[in-house]
């Protein structure tokens, strides 16, 4: 719901990968979404949720292309900390217009 809520209103949304030993994240394939579409990939209840909050399978399926269509910005929790702080720089420049750095000040 947040996802497609997001999307559909114009929100900017920065997709991040949690670099971590053990951690292999997969991005969906083309049969993902054509399951997202159908409603097969989701439960019942989600799918009473969708319906609650008036957003369409195709919105969905739509919304969460969109997400995974941008290129996602790492961060590497175990790094040293100027490694942290320089990908969360780069997190907040792609998150807000404003300068990241008087986020960061205040």
């Amino acid at each position: 719901v947040e996802t497609a809520t997001a999307v559909m209103g114009g929100a900017r949304m920065v997709p991040v990968i949690v670099e971590r030993h053990g951690l292999d994240f997969k991005y969906p394939e083309e049969e993902y979404f054509h399951r997202l579409r159908s409603g097969s990939a989701l439960r019942p209840d989600d799918l009473l949720i969708l319906s609650k909050e008036c957003i369409s399978l195709k919105d969905l399926a739509e919304a969460v292309r969109h997400l995974f269509q941008q290129i996602a910005l790492p961060f590497s929790p175990h790094k040293p900390t100027n490694i942290r702080q320089a990908e969360l720089m780069n997190i907040l420049n792609r998150c807000s217009p404003r300068s990241p750095q008087a986020s960061l000040e205040h």
